[in-house]
């Protein structure tokens, strides 16, 4: 049976991160990319007006998507709390594929000429602009429904995003650097770190 378009797509997709990754953005060239695909480079041309497009493409259907659809899984009659448990439980699984799985782009991404490349940062912006929406309409809420305090929502958004931010990035140190701690090995990090995220550090106040 031939090849379907969207199936011929995946395998340039799968060509072009190769191709990327082995040569780096500058030095792919489209032939090298139609030449791993199997395709010929006319073909390739016809799902791809240039490297610049297909480069766009692939970061946003393997990157930008699947991230933007984590609000839409959330399951609406759960707590504040746990909605924002549940959105944080999937981008750490999102980033264990990110770093191991190669469908994620996972080393191209941080490929040292892709900084201030202007598809990632306009990509980085979409998932932090989000992101943000999503933490502040759920603390909103929870704020409305008495699940907590109140407080600037963006505030509050901040200080969860980049507590979790550094923890996800701890959890999957292993592939990119060593750390001198190892927490992340625990089987109940996660819920650890919810624990201190919650119920903070310091102890409840005892009144006579």
């Amino acid at each position: 049976m031939e090849e379907d378009r969207a199936q011929k797509k995946e395998r340039i997709f799968e060509a072009a991160f190769e191709t990327f990754l082995v040569n780096g953005y500058t030095n792919a060239r489209m032939s090298e990319i139609a030449s791993r695909a199997g395709l010929a480079k006319a073909t390739l041309y016809e799902y791809f007006a240039s490297k610049e497009a297909l480069f766009e493409e692939l970061l946003h259907t393997k990157v930008i998507l699947p991230y933007l659809a984590f609000e839409e899984r959330l399951d609406k009659s759960a707590s504040c709390a746990s909605r924002i448990r549940a959105f944080l439980h999937m981008e750490l699984a999102f980033m264990s594929d990110f770093v191991k799985g190669r469908e994620m782009l996972p080393k191209l991404l941080l490929h040292a000429e892709l900084v201030g490349n202007a598809t990632i940062v306009s990509a980085s912006r979409k998932i932090i602009e989000f992101k943000f929406r999503v933490f502040c309409d759920l603390l909103r809420e929870g704020m409305t429904r008495g699940e907590f305090r109140e407080t600037d929502p963006l505030l509050a958004a901040t200080c969860l995003i980049g507590a979790f931010n550094f923890f996800a990035a701890c959890s999957c140190s292993e592939h990119f650097f060593e750390l001198p701690f190892r927490f992340f090995e625990n089987a109940d990090a996660e819920a650890d770190f919810f624990k201190v995220v919650f119920e903070g550090i310091t102890p409840p106040l005892v009144t006579e």
